[in-house]
């Protein structure tokens, strides 16, 4: 991909994670209807370490002098990887919860930036944490 390109593709993935931040809030603070003790505390704390991040991001993405692009790709989709695990972690407790299937977007933030070797080494990475979240 080129840099023109993949500039543009940072931009666009750094506007949709600053969405899925709002996403966020609302699932957090409306549509979950119980937590249990002290759950609530760690999803507004994922929630804002997300927004911090996302903004963060955000600013960074809009830098036309970054230099390494492919590195800030990388760090944001280790960031997005991390976010989506935590919330996939968190949300166990709920049976049958699709948020562990969330982290499809990171195995597609993958692809788009890294092709298909970047899909398949980001799904064989998450394999362990999936086998864990299962288990627990």
């Amino acid at each position: 991909m080129s840099e023109v390109r993949l500039r543009e593709a940072e931009k666009w993935i750094a506007w949709v994670r600053t969405g899925a931040v709002a996403f966020a809030v609302v699932e957090v603070g409306i549509f979950t209807e119980y937590h249990p003790e002290g759950y609530a505390l760690w999803a507004w704390v994922l929630t804002g370490a997300f927004a911090a991040g996302a903004v963060a991001l955000l600013a960074l993405s809009r830098n036309e002098r970054i230099a390494g692009l492919r590195a800030f790709g990388l760090g944001a989709l280790v960031f997005d990887a991390t976010i989506i695990c935590g919330y996939a972690w968190l949300y166990s407790f709920e049976f049958g919860s699709p948020t562990r299937w969330a982290l499809i977007f990171a195995v597609v933030e993958a692809a788009i930036r890294f092709g298909l070797v970047g899909a398949l080494l980001t799904s064989a990475a998450l394999l362990p944490f999936l086998a864990a979240v299962e288990w627990w």
